[in-house]
Parts: C-alpha cells; sequence; structure tokens
C-alpha cells in the first residue's frame, strides 16, 4: 500500500501543477488537493514511522520552563532525511535551546529536544482551549515529503503559583471562640466557592 500510494501522490502533485499552469477549473483543483490530502494521510499510516510529543511536566507557572521531546521511530527500510521539527505555541511561550538530528537511518529511534520558557505575563490554562504544544515534523522519505502535526496527549496547563483548595467534609468552623486573625499575601486573583452549615442555637420557651 505505501509504495502505491507514494506514487500515486507523486502523480496527483503532478497534474496539479499542470493545472495550474494551465490554469484550468477550480474545481479541479480542489479535487486534486483532497485527493493529495488522502494519499498524504495513507503515507502517514502506512509510511510506518510514529511520532509522538511528550513534556518534562504538565503543569507549570509563569517564569517557568519545560523539556520538550519529539520521538521519532522510523521502521522502514528507508532513512528519513532533510528532518525539521518545530513546535507551534502559545503566546508568552518561546524556544530558548532546541537539539533536531538531520536524519533518521532505517530501524532507528531519535529524538528532537526543545526547551520552552513561558513569559511572566502568559495566559493561564484554559480547560476550553486548543492544546498548549504541538509539534510539527517533516522530512523526506523515498524522495516525498512527509509532514505530521502531533500535540502532547495531555495538555501543559500554565496554573498560579499558588492553589488554595477548601474541602465541606473537612473544614470545622468554631463560631464560639475570639477570632484569630491570619495575614495572607495574594498576588494572583482567587476564585473561592465556600458553603458553610452554623448548628443553630437551641430555643427556650417561656414558663
Amino acid at each position: 500500500m505505501y509504495a502505491e500510494a507514494v506514487q500515486s501522490l507523486r502523480e496527483v502533485r503532478s497534474a496539479q501543477h499542470i493545472a495550474d499552469r494551465q490554469n484550468m477549473d477550480t474545481d479541479l483543483l480542489e479535487r486534486l488537493d483532497v485527493k493529495e490530502a488522502q494519499l498524504q494521510r495513507v503515507i502517514d499510516e502506512s509510511g510506518e514511522v510514529e511520532v509522538t510529543v511528550t513534556s518534562s511536566a504538565y503543569e507549570v507557572t509563569r517564569d517557568g520552563q519545560v523539556e520538550v521531546t519529539i520521538d521519532i521511530d522510523n521502521e522502514n527500510p528507508r532513512p528519513l532525511v532533510q528532518l525539521n521539527a518545530d513546535l507551534h505555541l502559545p503566546d508568552g511561550w518561546q524556544v530558548t535551546d532546541q537539539d533536531v538530528p538531520r536524519s533518521v537511518r532505517a530501524n532507528q529511534k531519535v529524538e528532537a529536544t526543545f526547551t520552552v520558557a513561558i513569559d511572566e505575563d502568559a495566559e493561564f490554562f484554559d480547560a476550553y482551549g486548543e492544546p498548549a504544544i504541538i509539534g510539527d515534523l517533516s522530512y523526506r522519505l523515498r524522495g516525498n515529503v512527509v509532514e505530521h502535526q502531533v500535540s502532547t496527549e495531555e495538555t501543559v496547563a500554565v496554573l498560579p503559583k499558588v492553589g488554595l483548595e477548601l474541602s465541606p467534609e473537612a473544614t470545622i468552623l468554631n463560631t464560639q471562640t475570639g477570632n484569630d486573625e491570619i495575614e495572607l499575601e495574594v498576588r494572583q486573583p482567587i476564585t473561592m466557592k465556600m458553603a458553610m452549615k452554623r448548628p443553630f442555637a437551641s430555643s427556650q420557651q417561656k414558663a
């Protein structure tokens, strides 16, 4: 299947080039684009190249950093050449160091590593947002350019440096004693939900 897909992809790209040069019907170009995407998926699935992206930590704070690794497992009998790897990151995140191999031999596993720094004004974690880190990998295999875009299985979340959580079942508030003051310095907004049940004083009947 792999060899046929590669040959078909080569033919489709050749047809795209001819159609584009001769200003052919845009409907034909769109169909060729769809076919190209389908064949690219077949090559990715049958090319025996596994790509995974992992992070050294999945909870970080502002001014922190993580080490991100793109693992490439080439089980093909052919090498992967002209290897390029990069990361798609949110605003306020930046790659400060990286080590990316230029090729992968047949039946070899390699890794591309990145040091990612989080700025002091980076956005906090959004549970409904896109994955924070997406690895972008491309290489040539048997003369064809193959691309992968893979995110970490668990998103990397920027959280405040201090978190507070009260469990109603484990919290006791004594309302019979004097108030004791506790000073806290809070540098980030805090959202807190509390529910307390206060015992009612027993009623007394007048004679």
